[in-house]
């Protein structure tokens, strides 16, 4: 029994996978086999001959020491930060020494989980969170994200003057005009030659 095209798939999302065919301990052991060769994150469990179950990891991201978070609320909000400590189930000792984020206790709805993970030892001082920050690079990685990006044209275009709004409408519409005429040119192309 080959399953390796279901779990070969681009599989984000929770999936549990039942047989309740009657397998035996070679089939259970090439689903094992076809799940690690699909490099897919998850944990196999078979029970008996009759079920097997597949279960995928559904999060990537942690709250964990040393994870940069975003910070999305109060004066800090659009600042990145690194987890220190974990306080609690629903709070967090963060700091941003190269940010600007002061060393503070935030609450986990006051902060978004970016994918950067740092080295930085538990209840680390701001002194050797910033030698930690710095040596990873966090705001460049930060910067190349799309992430970061959208949040950046968001800042630039929040911040523009009703006459940079108008200098921006009048060159969308040149680009729209350019790309019209060129497809024009093209379906002509096309019609004539009975491509369409």
């Amino acid at each position: 029994m080959d399953l390796e095209p279901c779990l070969s798939k681009d599989m984000r999302c929770r999936l549990e996978l039942k047989q309740t065919l009657a397998m035996d301990t070679r089939d259970a052991a090439n689903l094992r086999i076809n799940a690690e060769r699909a490099k897919v994150p998850g944990r196999f469990e078979c029970h008996g001959r009759l079920t097997i179950k597949f279960t995928i990891q559904v999060y990537s991201r942690f709250v964990e020491v040393g994870r940069v978070v975003l910070v999305n609320y109060g004066p800090d909000a659009g600042k990145i930060a690194v987890i220190v400590d974990i306080v609690d189930h629903s709070r967090v000792l963060v700091d941003g020494p190269t940010t600007g984020v002061a060393r503070q206790v935030l609450s986990y709805k006051r902060f978004s989980l970016t994918d950067i993970v740092v080295k930085v030892p538990r209840t680390a001082g701001t002194h050797a969170a910033k030698k930690a920050l710095e040596k990873a690079d966090v705001e460049g990685l930060w910067a190349k994200t799309s992430w970061a990006k959208k949040l950046a044209v968001r800042k630039v275009r929040q911040n523009l003057t009703d006459f940079d709004r108008f200098k921006l409408m009048i060159a969308k519409k040149q680009k729209r005009a350019i790309i019209g005429k060129q497809f024009a040119k093209l379906r002509k192309a096309a019609l004539k030659a009975g491509q369409l």
